[in-house]
């Protein structure tokens, strides 16, 4: 028996075992609340409207969509920020709890669901899952243009359409009526498709295999990129995306304590939420919760 076949077979072993193993221990749910950006940076490819969510109304609104995430009765919450943040992030919340921070003026979701969610399930501290990321979407387009794809243009312009078209739609919903929506599978799917569908279509004619590196600036920090193939730019492009959602998933991971985490919840931009619910799926430790069988109130 070659070394390398032996290897392979003490791996799936492995593997095996620890599956086995999994399925004696209680799962640990997980709720992903996939949202829109409360106080949108305007990052994203395709802008969204920004509402106004810290009147009155809207505020009302949100506490509802609290109220049903705290019926959850999740063991940690988790939140899109850089887990290099997580000192300064805990330091925030813990004056948040004790009065000496104040959140009425801080319209962001990391806030508005997270800081409250957290706070009134008394817990002690909220966690951050956030990974540095490269988005070489300029490229991208240069590609587009390089390659002469103008049927991938044509569906980029149509999609961008059918967010604004969205965005009209939303001007008339409550904030629970809003992510409902955006968490229907079919919509959830739609963002995905953006990396799956589109993107991946921005290949060379004639692909060359050569790569090309390059530098990003990613919150105000230079990054040296992996080199990437010009000439298969839109694959590029959805590997760094998946690339930064496996890290987010390992981030989480890496903070659920088996024993003590019966449930968790995590506040995350929409765009992320397919990669993240294949990668918990596959995992027989984890319980993907139905988000909307938590916020509507059956």
């Amino acid at each position: 028996m070659s070394k390398h076949l032996l290897k392979l077979i003490i791996i799936l072993t492995t593997a095996l075992n620890h599956f086995a193993l999994a399925q004696t221990h209680e799962k640990t749910e997980i709720l992903i609340l996939g949202t829109y950006h409360f106080q949108n940076p305007g990052l994203d490819v395709i802008k969204s409207t920004t509402f106004d969510h810290l009147s009155k109304k809207t505020q009302q609104e949100i506490a509802l969509v609290n109220s049903r995430l705290v019926g959850f009765n999740p063991d940690k919450v988790f939140i899109e920020r850089p887990v290099t943040y997580q000192k300064s992030i805990n330091k925030t919340y813990q004056q948040y709890l004790h009065g000496t921070f104040g959140i009425d003026k801080k319209a962001n979701e990391i806030y508005q669901l997270g800081f409250k969610v957290a706070a009134q399930l008394e817990h002690k501290e909220i966690y951050t899952v956030d990974a540095p990321g490269v988005f070489p979407y300029d490229e991208l387009e240069e590609g587009i243009r390089r390659f002469g794809l103008t049927g991938v243009t044509k569906a980029l312009e149509k999609v961008s359409k059918g967010h604004k078209e969205s965005d009209k739609a939303d001007a008339s919903r409550t904030v629970i009526e809003r992510l409902v929506n955006i968490n229907r599978p079919e919509n959830i799917l739609s963002y995905h498709m953006f990396y799956t569908d589109l993107a991946t279509q921005v290949i060379s004619p004639t692909p060359q295999h050569r790569l090309e590196a390059s530098e990003k600036i990613v919150d105000k920090i230079k990054h040296i990129m992996v080199p990437l193939d010009p000439d298969y730019i839109g694959a590029e492009l959805a590997a760094e995306w998946y690339k930064r959602n496996i890290k987010i998933y390992a981030n989480i991971y890496k903070r659920v304590n088996k024993s003590t985490d019966k449930k968790i919840l995590l506040i995350i931009g929409a765009g992320h939420v397919r990669i993240l619910q294949h990668m918990f799926e596959d995992n027989p430790n984890f319980e993907l919760v139905n988000t909307n069988s938590i916020l509507i109130d059956n």
